[in-house]
This record gives C-alpha cells, sequence and structure tokens, in this order.
C-alpha cells in the first residue's frame, strides 16, 4: 500500500488535498485569469516562456513512476511573494472562519488578517523585479519538486526584501503566523507522495536539473506587482478582481 504523508495530495492522480490558504503572489504577466463573479481564477498563461519551459522540462524528464512525484498543472504556476497564513497555521480562533470561506469565494481582503498585507507596499507599489532559473532546490525535509530563481535586478531585490522583512515582523508579532524574514523566491513544479519517495528520487536531482535548465535557462521572470490570492488547494488561486493590480 503506497503512504501519502504529503498533507497537499489526497491521491496519485494526482488529486489535491483541501489546503486553504492566502498569499501575496506576484501577477504572473499577460492576463493569466478566468473571471467568475468578483473572483479572478488564475489559468495560467502559456506565452510565459519561463513556466513554459519549466513544463515542457518537467515532461521530457519522465519520472519514473515509483518517485510518486505528483505534478502541478502548469496554469497553477507562481512566485509566492509572501505566505499569509494557511490551515498549517490552525487552530486560531479567528483564522478558521476565514478560512472557511475560501472555497465559496466568500472571503473578504478586509479582513483584520488581511488587511496588513494588502495595504503593504508589496501590494501597493509597483516594482520592477526580474528573475533567471537558479537551481532544483535541495530536498531537505521537503516532499517538493522546486525550482529556485535568481534575481536579476540586485538593488530592486534589496528593496523589496526589506518591505518583506517589515511585513514579516508585523504578522508574526501580531498574529503569531505569517511567512519569516528569509525568503527563497521559486516555482513549484510538483510534490512527492511522500518524503522515502523524495530520497529515492535525489539520485536523478542533477540530470533533472540540467534539463530544466536547458528548457528554462534563458527565460526571464519579470513581475511589476502582486496581489493577494487565496488557495483552496495548490492548484487553486483566486483573487477578487476588485483588487486594483497594476498593469504587467
Amino acid at each position: 500500500m503506497i503512504s501519502i504523508t504529503e498533507p497537499k495530495i489526497a491521491s496519485l492522480e494526482p488529486r489535491w488535498a483541501p489546503f486553504p490558504g492566502f498569499s501575496l503572489l506576484f501577477d504572473n504577466p499577460g492576463r493569466p485569469f478566468r473571471r467568475e463573479g468578483d473572483l479572478e481564477n488564475l489559468v495560467g498563461d502559456r506565452e510565459t516562456g519561463f513556466y513554459r519551459g519549466l513544463s515542457q522540462g518537467l515532461q521530457s524528464l519522465q519520472v519514473d513512476p515509483s518517485y510518486l512525484l505528483c505534478p502541478l498543472p502548469p496554469a497553477s504556476y507562481h512566485v509566492t511573494a509572501f505566505d499569509v497564513a494557511n490551515q498549517g497555521d490552525l487552530p486560531d480562533p479567528a483564522l478558521a472562519p476565514l478560512l472557511d470561506g475560501v472555497p465559496s469565494g466568500s472571503w473578504v481582503s478586509d479582513h483584520p488578517i488581511l488587511r496588513p498585507a494588502v495595504a503593504s507596499p508589496l501590494v501597493a507599489e509597483e516594482w520592477n523585479l526580474q528573475f533567471a532559473y537558479g537551481e532544483l532546490a535541495p530536498i531537505g525535509p521537503y516532499h517538493a519538486l522546486l525550482v529556485l530563481l535568481q534575481p536579476l535586478n540586485a538593488a530592486e531585490f534589496a528593496r523589496f526584501l526589506e518591505a518583506r522583512r517589515v511585513l514579516s515582523r508585523a504578522y508574526r508579532s501580531s498574529f503569531g503566523f505569517g511567512a519569516g524574514e528569509n525568503f527563497h523566491p521559486h516555482v513549484s513544479l510538483g510534490y512527492f507522495a511522500n518524503l522515502d519517495a523524495a530520497g529515492s528520487a535525489a539520485e536523478n536531482w542533477d540530470r533533472w536539473n540540467e534539463t530544466l535548465k536547458d528548457h528554462a535557462g534563458e527565460e526571464v521572470l519579470a513581475f511589476r506587482s502582486s496581489s493577494l490570492y487565496a488557495f483552496s488547494d495548490m492548484a487553486t488561486f483566486q483573487r477578487k478582481s476588485a483588487i486594483s493590480v497594476k498593469e504587467t
């Protein structure tokens, strides 16, 4: 019997387990949304060369099924700017009802837990951030296949990091949760069902890294803004259309 210990995976089809939460995500280039009422659902942008390269590279790896890797749909590819709160932060009496509203889209960005993130410079200001392919993240204690990104605009990235540090301190002091001050920008490509399977895949890491780099290494991922997104699982992200997003 296959053991699934990664809480974000329900089954190996893959089917993603409910894992509601909120994050500030960099707004992907183009118009990668499908409008439904006051919600904009992230559906990806096939014209974004970096993501397209990662998707094609992942397909070319022909990962052995024994590694129990559940690839994320390319439409869900994104870069997180700041994790606000998620199911892993429970129990918290104020957070539980907020997370309950994610599947139905009934959450509001003016909630006290979300308000500091929406009002922060990460959302309010325009940015000129650029990233290139860095390397596959070491497996370590994680179940994920992550591509670490290399920032290209050092001064702008330093400005962003300082704003992010301020937000992190505010969340940790006010709520006891929220992302820490360390920031490792990355794109998640998938999750392994358990840590043993991820460890077995480690012997392929150098080859996988080179293959993914061959497909995406010449591309640059550029962002000018970030917004508050809710997610019901690791493949389903939405933002409120009323949130002002600068042109990307």
